[in-house]
């Protein structure tokens, strides 16, 4: 697999996905965007989530009892309960099937680790580029990371890639996100 250009097409999937996501939303203020990909490494999805979109999603799913910071924090940075998950997946259609197909799986550490640096050299760029900045509306920018979906090492993994991608204001914020003290 040539490493480089799937870290372009992980780039341009991503920025037409997180387009087409923002024009049909562009009164909501997005605050997360993210890439991830399965255990298997078969898939790389976008997600993306709002303060409206959680808003809501808060006020349907919990009831004044169980509003607590915890359960807030869950479904403000759970990009499973985004409103937005895997939104534009059809841009990844062809990615996907190569990652699937790849012969390089047979070294699959390896492989994972490749794909990981290629999603999240991709989201560099385009933090790099000012990208999110012109589409999230963000109040102080919305924070961009990477992520492996159900896996032990996914919150390390998102951490690492925030460090990576974001501001250090960014990501001194984020890597507190599920701090409710």
């Amino acid at each position: 697999m040539n490493w480089s250009e799937l870290q372009e097409c992980i780039y341009n999937s991503t920025k037409n996905a997180f387009i087409e996501l923002c024009e049909g939303h562009s009164e909501e203020e997005f605050y997360a965007f993210v890439l991830y990909t399965d255990s298997s490494v078969m898939s790389i999805s976008p997600s993306a989530n709002s303060i409206e979109a959680l808003d809501e999603k808060i006020e349907q799913e919990l009831d004044d009892e169980d509003r607590t910071p915890a359960n807030e924090a869950y479904y403000k940075w759970a990009f499973s309960e985004w409103a937005y998950e895997t939104v534009g997946g059809e841009f990844f259609r062809g990615i996907n099937k190569s990652l699937r197909e790849s012969a390089e799986r047979s070294d699959f550490e390896e492989f994972k680790r490749k794909v990981l640096d290629a999603m999240i050299g991709a989201l560099d760029l385009l933090v790099k580029e000012r990208f999110f900045d012109s589409i999230s509306k963000a109040a102080e920018g919305a924070v961009v990371f990477a992520s492996m979906a159900d896996d032990d090492a996914s919150e390390s993994i998102e951490n690492e890639s925030a460090k990576v991608i974001n501001s250090t204001s960014t990501y001194d914020k984020f890597l507190v996100r599920y701090d409710v003290n």
